[in-house]
């Protein structure tokens, strides 16, 4: 064999060689790009499920926060709406001092009283109402004061019996009030109409 044919046959082996070494390395850096490749696409479905779970947390969080705030504001305005319908109940009875009707529910609250402190002696009432009151029971000693609709009757043992309309909007309403806060607040169970099948 020629020293040319020597010298083809090495360069050939080398090319060879060559080409399996860069072929094998081809096929290793595919190898580890397809292993890049999966490894980023773990990371990004575990990123992905990691910001998923934390949105779903957040808008937890924030229906959460926004229905507490929510039932707040509502509590809130029913709450004031309560103190104008208290007010103006307050107002109404104020408006019946010195009317007929104001007249007869201040002798019908003194007949109740009266059945709770017989051995009353005195009482003090509305000025408007002093003169209904005196025709009523003339044996009362009959006193002027800001009552309103009702009276005070005392007894010469120094009891007392509070009858009036506003102090019984007073103990009504404390007893009212979370009722009626309570009946707008909460939410109503869910009835089921029933139809009529005729």
């Amino acid at each position: 064999m020629s020293l040319q044919a020597l010298l083809e046959t090495m360069e050939q082996d080398g090319r060879r060689e060559l080409a399996d070494v860069l072929a094998q390395d081809e096929r290793r850096a595919a190898e580890i790009l397809r292993e890049a490749h999966q490894s980023a696409e773990r990371d990004r479905l575990d990123l992905l499920t990691r910001a998923e779970s934390t949105a779903r947390e957040e808008a937890l969080r924030l229906r959460s926060t926004g229905a507490a705030a929510s039932r707040t504001h509502l509590r809130e305005l029913v709450d004031a709406e309560l103190e104008r319908v208290r007010a103006a109940a307050g107002q109404d009875l104020q408006d019946l001092v010195g009317t007929d009707r104001g007249a007869s529910a201040t002798l019908d609250l003194l007949e109740e009283a009266m059945a709770l402190l017989p051995s009353a002696t005195s009482c003090a009432v509305d000025p408007a109402h002093v003169d209904a009151v005196r025709r009523h029971r003339p044996a009362l000693v009959v006193e002027a004061g800001p009552v309103g609709v009702g009276l005070v009757l005392h007894d010469a043992q120094g009891r007392a019996v509070h009858n009036t309309a506003d102090g019984r909007l007073d103990a009504a309403w404390g007893l009212l009030r979370p009722v009626l806060r309570d009946a707008v607040c909460e939410p109503r169970p869910e009835v089921d109409a029933e139809v009529d099948p005729r």
